[in-house]
């Protein structure tokens, strides 16, 4: 893995303002890993970026799919590794900033090894419970 900055904290204790003015002073962009922020239209309650602070500093991941679609932490770890890998080849180091620790921690230390989602069985017990 390829070296990351990360800002993490609980909901609304300033997370997105810090993390403006940290990668305006380290010339770099930041990856959301806001699990409501990945989601096209989600701009009230989720302290998504003004369009100011999109102005300021590049921001990735937000607004990225539909809200009906489906998105793990697994699909967060691959697309953000891509933008790590892109904010690298430009020689800077990205900052991550997030509400979802799962996020974080798929990107970072990866998820357990184990078998994918069955969809067939999640259908049945979904008709059982």
């Amino acid at each position: 893995m390829l070296p990351v900055l990360v800002i993490v904290g609980p909901t609304a204790v300033g997370k997105s303002a810090l993390a403006v003015n940290v990668a305006e002073m380290l010339d770099t962009e930041i990856i959301s890993a806001d699990s409501m922020q990945i989601y096209r239209g989600m701009t009230i309650g989720v302290a998504a970026p003004s369009a100011q602070d999109l102005a300021r500093v590049a921001h990735h991941l937000i607004g990225i799919i539909e809200p009906d679609e489906h998105f793990s932490a697994a699909d967060f770890a691959r697309k953000a590794l891509d933008v790590v890998r892109d904010v690298h080849a430009q020689g800077k180091v990205p900052l991550v900033v997030g509400g979802s620790g799962l996020y974080v921690r798929a990107l970072v230390d990866g998820l357990f090894p184990g078998p994918p989602a069955d969809k067939r069985l999640r259908q049945e017990l979904k008709e059982v419970a």
